[in-house]
């Protein structure tokens, strides 16, 4: 939306001062035409107007150039101006929140970009190196000769998930049914198109280095436990623990639920999931449900759709996923900050947690939300590593 790593071409300097602030976002705006481009001012007032629909238009004009004031103080990009509630937080409080554009210092200290793309980026790659914690079978469909392969594989799941390889956000997920074809050749054909698609349309590479590819990854449907079912039948409900990993200490940095909503079997906050946080230490759920990109009407104490109560909902087998991330998280030489997603299932007749992916590049948006404070201090503290520089862009 903004451009990066550009000094903001005024003599800048941190205020508390609304008033300053605001002076500043202006002077900001009209020194940087080719940053503040009618395109990007409309973004961002049109997401003002979208979290503000009943403000008078000098308060949408006021925290337009704040947000353009923190921004460059911050780098706080729109969305995160009005989940992190910055506009009523002091310079102090600010300062304590990892943003989009300042997570990249911290994310280069801890792993190596080019391993952890092609390992964990990269889902067959991912499931190549932890298929013994997927607890489910796993296809790759690539090719035309693949049909035999997809033949055996549908007839045992006839129903299953399909994610482009490369994809993040819960991007082309999407389940298939057998019982939608007329045969197993259709189905197949419907999703080698679906696969040419991405051949012809996918960029080499995307803005953090993940060299695309054209493949498809089937995967059996996981049965939760009722447990995790109850909170939203609907949707495979998740648990994400992020781990850090110090000197082969490792820590948990937070964990949170995942939760769906309405029909979707996804619980991505581009669908609508929620999201709450999780104690490390007990497991037990400690706030309401969170939506990150809508804030007006959170938290929520009972899940909209089922009625469930979400805190206190001890996490069943706790101290086993606690167990299973560790182990994982120990796996990667040079990848030391992982969001691990698990899925609590049944196997050989026991209920065991299993891996849904391992996400390098899981951001710290929903503790900072949930909690309504920033983690910087903490996270810092963890790592043992604290940036140095004033500001992102420097």
């Amino acid at each position: 939306m903004h451009s990066c790593h550009t000094p903001p071409r005024i003599p800048f300097r941190i205020t508390d001062d609304r008033d300053e602030m605001e002076s500043l976002g202006r002077q900001i705006v009209t020194a940087n035409p080719d940053i503040y481009t009618d395109r990007v001012v409309g973004v961002i007032r049109g997401h003002i107007a979208k979290m503000m629909p009943n403000a008078p238009a000098e308060d949408k004009e006021n925290i337009f150039y704040r947000s353009v004031y923190d921004y460059w103080a911050y780098g706080s990009l729109i969305m995160e101006e009005f989940a992190y509630n910055f506009f009523s937080k002091t310079h102090a409080q600010k300062k304590e929140y990892i943003t989009k554009k300042n997570f990249s210092p911290y994310y280069n200290h801890l792993n190596d970009l080019k391993v952890a793309r092609n390992l964990l980026a990269n889902k067959y790659n991912a499931y190549n190196y932890f298929k013994n914690h997927y607890v489910r079978d796993v296809f790759l469909l690539n090719s035309e000769t693949d049909y035999g392969s997809f033949a055996l594989f549908s007839e045992k799941h006839p129903e299953f998930v399909v994610k482009p390889v490369t994809f993040d956000s819960g991007r082309g997920i999407h389940k298939e049914s057998l019982n939608d074809y007329k045969n197993w050749q259709d189905m197949f054909n419907k999703l080698r198109a679906e696969r040419d698609f991405l051949e012809a349309n996918l960029p080499k590479r995307d803005f953090l280095s993940v060299e695309h590819v054209p493949a498809l990854l089937l995967e059996a449907i996981i049965e939760q436990v009722p447990e995790m079912a109850a909170l939203h039948p609907a949707s495979l409900n998740l648990l994400r623990i992020t781990t850090v990993n110090v000197g082969g200490k490792i820590s948990i940095l937070y964990a949170s639920i995942k939760i769906g909503r309405d029909y979707h079997f996804l619980n991505n906050p581009a669908v609508g999931g929620f999201s709450a946080m999780v104690n490390p230490k007990t497991g037990i759920v400690e706030t309401g449900l969170f939506d990150e990109f809508e804030h007006s009407q959170f938290p929520l104490e009972r899940h909209p759709n089922t009625g469930f109560k979400i805190i206190g909902f001890q996490i069943p087998r706790w101290n086993e996923v606690l167990s299973l991330s560790e182990e994982l998280a120990k796996k990667l030489e040079t990848i030391n900050y992982v969001g691990w997603d698990f899925a609590l299932t049944t196997a050989n007749g026991r209920e065991t947690w299993c891996v849904v992916e391992g996400n390098d590049y899981g951001g710290v948006v929903m503790p900072q939300i949930a909690y309504g404070r920033g983690i910087r201090s903490k996270f810092e503290d963890l790592i043992g590593w604290k940036l140095e520089k004033q500001f992102w862009w420097q």
